[in-house]
């Protein structure tokens, strides 16, 4: 059995707090610098994408009968149009 030496003890202590240096650098630096670029980059491409959606033409036509109280209403959707029939009175969003 070898014992260590007093150079191996202290180069094994060394690369310790090296090792928890680093740590510590990482979760008090680095960690929230990624994160906040991380959220930063969220919400920019929730923003832009929420823009592109309302820059969106969305068609739609509202045909009031009033003779039989009935509207019709036309609105495109993904699959192309649809077309809804509703008695009045009725609310339209």
């Amino acid at each position: 059995m070898r014992w260590a030496t007093k150079e191996e003890d202290i180069i094994k202590l060394f690369s310790v707090l090296l090792s928890l240096t680093l740590k510590i650098i990482l979760d008090s630096l680095i960690y929230p610098i990624l994160l906040n670029f991380l959220d930063l980059f969220l919400v920019r491409y929730l923003f832009f994408y929420a823009l592109f959606f309302l820059m969106q033409e969305l068609h739609w036509q509202v045909l009031l009968d009033k003779e039989k109280q009935k509207a019709t209403v036309e609105r495109e959707v993904d699959g192309g149009i649809e077309t809804i029939c509703l008695d009045l009175p009725a609310v339209i969003t």
